[in-house]
């Protein structure tokens, strides 16, 4: 039997290019994301678990931490089963006039459940820091 190989390279256009720097970038960011989370763990658990009646011991930072970190990587790691079916799903709705009442419903409902102020708060806030003037600090 005789088997011949072909010892001539593909060239690459320009779509494969852009397609690797736009992988390779999107795993760089993932890394970097990571490693965000793990940075600033340490010091976000020793302020926030005595505030949860928690003591901030380095054993409990370790569990607590751990197990967040966990909770980041599952949830990193169903995106691929969230995003397919997000685009699936999710684009049923053919005319924007079904998804503008629902989209109006979780713009009110959110600073209820992020724990930021309303419109209100906000416009309050920005008024009193014109009323001061820059900051001296």
């Amino acid at each position: 039997m005789n088997v011949r190989t072909s010892t001539t390279r593909t060239p690459l256009t320009a779509n494969h290019i852009r397609g690797f720097w736009a992988a390779w970038g999107g795993w760089a960011l993932d890394g970097m994301d990571s490693f965000i989370y793990a940075l600033v763990l340490t010091p976000a658990l020793t302020e926030l678990l005595p505030k949860s009646g928690i003591p901030p011991t380095p054993g409990n930072v370790g569990f607590y931490g751990s197990v967040l970190f966990a909770l980041f990587l599952i949830g990193w790691g169903l995106s691929m089963v969230w995003g397919p079916n997000a685009d699936r799903f999710g684009r049923r709705c053919r005319r924007p006039k079904h998804a503008i009442p629902i989209v109006g419903v979780l713009h009110r409902l959110q600073p209820r459940f992020a724990g930021r102020p309303n419109r209100q708060g906000l416009q309050q806030w920005g008024r009193r820091g014109l009323q001061q003037g820059p900051s001296q600090s």
